[in-house]
């Protein structure tokens, strides 16, 4: 019975993901060519949202992000708990606060960035970073390759253009 209720449970998140990509005009959306050519990206959104330890672990990244492409607009979604901590960050050239009750607000302003890039900094799956790295349209979405997320992948559609690093 286990079995049956896991694989359900499984068809339906692979369903609310394809529906979600569909409804934000992601579904169709040709998979950007490898080597990707970051000679092209000239925004790079980092999400690392969520616990307080963890953003002031991920601080090191955008120095080097900025080291590596001194051109890009860096942005970073942080819940507003954490912004503080990046707030004096010289390589964050804008910070994008989370609040959970106000999803379309960040919707909205992550679909008029424009981001070229968007990178998940969080080690396993996260629905909350899948969600807002697909909302924001970015023509490449990157996160971290996990064996225990591989079957919650972000829908087929977006699956495909999830690129794993480590």
């Amino acid at each position: 019975m286990g079995t049956v209720l896991g694989q359900l449970e499984k068809g339906v998140k692979s369903a609310f993901w394809e529906c979600l990509a569909f409804f934000i005009g992601d579904a169709n959306r040709e998979s950007p060519q490898r080597p990707f050519d970051f000679k092209n990206v000239h925004s790079i959104l980092v999400i690392r949202h969520d616990r307080l330890g963890d953003v002031i672990l991920s601080t090191p990244i955008y120095e080097s992000l900025k080291r590596s492409f001194p051109w890009v607009k860096i942005s970073v979604v942080v819940s507003r708990a954490n912004a503080g901590i990046l707030e004096n960050n010289p390589h964050i050239d804008q910070i994008i606060c989370f609040d959970k009750g106000k999803l379309l607000r960040l919707f909205l302003e992550l679909r008029k960035q424009k981001f070229d890039l968007a990178l998940s900094l969080h080690l396993v799956f996260s629905t909350t970073s899948s969600m807002i790295a697909l909302l924001s349209g970015a023509k490449l979405r990157v996160g971290y390759k996990n064996p225990r997320s591989e079957e919650r992948r972000v829908g087929k559609e977006c699956r495909s253009r999830w690129s794993p690093y480590h």
